[in-house]
């Protein structure tokens, strides 16, 4: 083996032959199912339940894992459940735009880069809406 070849790490070759525990597989389907979630604010997403119709739960994902929370009861049992897995990937895909502070799908937003700046009064790595954007700055 040569010095700059590195062997995986123990957990990466496991993490790539183990099949996804069966709550994160019901979470990516809840998401499919529901990807109009509704963002409460404060990194709360109203996420509904997979087996009870009508009802919802208001998930927190936190900054770090020990503050994510959900009201379910598996979460209360296990720390995790599919309604957490379901507002993280809904976390993950959106982002607040920085003029009006809604959140936002990735795909709606546009970053403000170097080529924007001197038209603008947003700095590089702001993250704009589309109506914002032309509204405040003539972004496209």
């Amino acid at each position: 083996m040569a010095a700059t070849e590195t062997l995986p790490r123990k957990e990466e070759s496991r993490k790539a032959t183990e099949p996804q525990p069966a709550y994160v597989l019901r979470g990516h389907g809840l998401f499919e199912l529901h990807r109009d979630l509704e963002y409460l604010g404060g990194g709360v997403w109203r996420v509904p339940s997979g087996s009870e119709s009508g009802k919802a739960y208001e998930v927190r994902v936190g900054t770090r894992v020990e503050r994510s929370n959900c009201p379910c009861i598996g979460f209360g049992q296990h720390s995790h459940c599919s309604h957490l897995v379901c507002a993280s990937i809904a976390h993950r895909r959106s982002a607040v735009c920085d003029s009006c502070v809604e959140r936002r799908w990735w795909s709606e937003l546009t970053e403000v880069t170097e080529d924007h700046e001197p038209f603008t009064a947003w700095l590089s790595g702001d993250k704009l809406c589309g109506a914002c954007a032309k509204r405040r700055g003539g972004i496209a």
